[in-house]
């Protein structure tokens, strides 16, 4: 691909028997400016077809392709998580230096989970970061999502990038997390807010909460079903409990009263 490869891929021959059809993978070997690509751009590729059927067959063509940067995001929730980046260092640096001043009477509790994450949402919130609304994009146009040190940068971010610098704080931490989207019929904007697993177990969760509206128990990949605390990203700034509380009526509502999850408008897609 011109512009975006510095050599060319080859995917080997495939067998493909008498009056039969395969379709066959189209990889292209991309350099490192692909990540540093600010705006949409086309690019050409080059295909090369050969094939030997008693005879070799050769064609070559080319196709335009775009480029999109790399904030870009169509709005499919499922690709939201190529932004989580647990493993940045300055997102490790930061949830080890919180981790590390909990007292260690909190850090080897059945609850240390719950009290780091709560302590990560508080620390970003005194350092002054903000919330600010989702920009006007006209549906021809991608989406623009930050990375959460890009986040972090600027001082304020959306809907999305906030729960992105969340979910990659949490996950860097050890904590999974989870997107809960929120496409309400009676709105013409969707929302997003996230869940955390406290890995309490439901005779354990009462060291943080004996409300069960405050939580929701979840089994994923098969392990301990474990507690999940929702949390709204938006509200940072405020207490922690304010978020959670938030988050936690809002689920309540939409997912369950209004029937959202059985009805499809509310979804929750595990970060991977």
């Amino acid at each position: 691909m011109k512009g975006f490869s510095e050599k060319p891929k080859n995917s080997g021959f495939i067998r493909i028997e008498r009056g039969k059809t395969k379709d066959i993978p189209v990889t292209a070997f991309l350099s490192s400016r692909i990540q540093r690509i600010e705006r949409r751009e086309s690019a050409i590729l080059d295909l090369e077809i050969e094939a030997k059927a008693g005879s070799v067959y050769r064609k070559e063509f080319s196709t335009e392709v775009m480029v999109h940067h790399r904030n870009a995001w169509d709005g499919d929730m499922q690709k939201l998580g190529f932004f989580i980046t647990p493993d940045d260092e300055n997102l490790l640096d930061l949830t080890r230096r919180i981790s590390a001043n909990l007292p260690d009477s909190v850090r080897q509790q059945e609850a240390s989970n719950f009290y780091l994450a709560q302590q990560i949402f508080n620390e970003i919130s005194d350092e002054g970061l903000q919330y600010r609304r989702d920009p006007n994009i006209p549906f021809y146009q991608d989406d623009r999502v930050q990375f959460a040190t890009e986040t972090l940068q600027c001082g304020t971010g959306d809907c999305d990038d906030l729960v992105i610098l969340f979910a990659s704080l949490l996950e860097s931490a050890g904590i999974k997390t989870a997107f809960v989207e929120v496409r309400d019929p009676e709105k013409e904007i969707a929302h997003l807010y996230l869940l955390f697993d406290t890995g309490l177990s439901i005779s354990q969760i009462s060291q943080v909460t004996t409300n069960e509206k405050r939580y929701l128990l979840r089994n994923v990949s098969n392990r301990q079903e474990t507690a999940w605390i929702p949390i709204e990203t938006t509200l940072v700034g405020k207490d922690f409990k304010v978020a959670w509380e938030a988050a936690a009526k809002a689920y309540l509502q939409e997912g369950i009263l209004r029937n959202g999850l059985t009805d499809g408008w509310v979804r929750i897609i595990d970060v991977h």
